[in-house]
């Protein structure tokens, strides 16, 4: 992990610019399908890596958060809550394709 941390600097102090490609494999991640996709190939780049582990960790947010807003939307006074929660997890999807496209 230290290693990756170090070549993810590397290619910053570089500024290191993804080609196209590397771009929309990136975006195509923080699709649930894309990171399937990513998952079966064996191979990537630090750009891509560091992507996939962002939109991984997304998803991972979104699903616990659906399933504490299933048992939250029968509350009467929390079922404001949940709407929110997905109000601003929407808001950073958009952010973080947003970056991986640019």
């Amino acid at each position: 992990m230290i290693n990756e941390a170090k070549e993810l600097d590397e290619l910053i102090e570089e500024n290191y610019i993804p080609t196209s490609t590397e771009r929309k494999k990136a975006f195509l991640m923080y699709f649930f399908v894309g990171i399937v996709i990513s998952l079966s190939v064996s191979q990537h780049n630090n750009y891509e890596m560091f992507h996939l582990k962002q939109a991984t960790g997304w998803w991972a947010i979104f699903f616990l958060c659906l399933v504490l807003s299933a048992f939250l939307f029968f509350i009467p006074f929390f079922n404001i809550i949940p709407i929110l929660a997905f109000a601003v997890l929407l808001i950073i999807w958009v952010l973080f394709a947003k970056q991986a496209w640019e």
